[in-house]
C-alpha cells in the first residue's frame, strides 16, 4: 500500500508511509498559512483545482443516456489525422504466412539444398492457388521457392512441412548438417 503525495514542485511522489496532520495543529495560524501558501503555489503551476461546476455528478435516480454532457464531452483528435487503422479485409493473407521466408532444405537433383521460400504461387487471374489447413498433409497451397543458384520452383506446402519438420528436433531447434572427416589415430 502507498501514497501518493504532492510536492510543491507539482509532481506526485510516492510514499509506503505518511502521517497526517492532527486536528489541533492544522487549526494554529502559523500551519493554516503555510497550507494556503502550498495551495497558492500549486494553483499557480497546475491551475485552478476543479469546481463543482465542471465536474459532471450522475443522478442515479434518473434516467439518462450514460453520457456527459455535450459541453463536457472529450475531444478527441488522432495524432497523425492523415493515417488510420486499415481495415481487416486490407490486410494481405501472405504477410502472416508461415512459411514465406522460411529457409528450408528441399530435394533438387538428388541432393538437399537449401531454398528460401518468396511467394505463394498465383493462377492466372492473380489469386492465390491452394487452401490452407492447420494439418499439413490437407494443406494444398503451393509456394514459390528460390535456390542459391538463382532456379526458382514450385512446391506444395505439404512437401515444404515434411522438409522443415524433418530438419528440428522435438524442441524446434533446427538440425544443421556438418562435414565430419575422421580424424587420423
Amino acid at each position: 500500500m502507498c501514497y501518493w503525495v504532492l510536492s510543491e514542485g507539482g509532481k506526485p511522489i510516492v510514499r509506503s508511509t505518511v502521517q497526517h496532520i492532527p486536528p489541533d495543529k492544522l487549526a494554529l495560524p502559523q500551519l493554516q498559512e503555510q497550507v494556503k501558501a502550498f495551495d497558492q503555489v500549486i494553483a499557480d503551476k497546475l491551475g485552478e483545482p476543479a469546481s463543482d461546476n465542471s465536474i459532471y455528478k450522475y443522478d442515479l435516480n434518473e434516467e439518462h443516456d450514460n453520457e456527459a454532457p455535450e459541453h463536457m464531452a472529450p475531444e478527441y483528435a488522432p495524432l497523425e489525422p492523415d493515417s488510420c487503422m486499415p481495415e481487416a479485409d486490407d490486410w494481405d493473407a501472405e504477410a502472416f504466412d508461415k512459411y514465406i521466408a522460411a529457409e528450408v532444405r528441399l530435394p533438387k537433383d538428388g541432393q538437399e539444398v537449401i531454398a528460401k521460400i518468396i511467394a505463394r504461387k498465383r493462377d492466372h487471374d492473380g489469386n492465390p492457388i491452394g487452401k490452407a489447413n492447420n494439418n499439413p498433409i490437407l494443406d494444398t497451397r503451393l509456394y514459390q521457392v528460390i535456390f542459391p543458384d538463382g532456379e526458382t520452383a514450385e512446391y506444395s506446402a505439404n512437401i515444404i512441412a515434411q522438409c522443415l519438420y524433418s530438419q528440428v528436433d522435438d524442441e524446434g531447434h533446427q538440425q544443421l548438417e556438418a562435414n565430419r572427416r575422421s580424424r587420423p589415430r
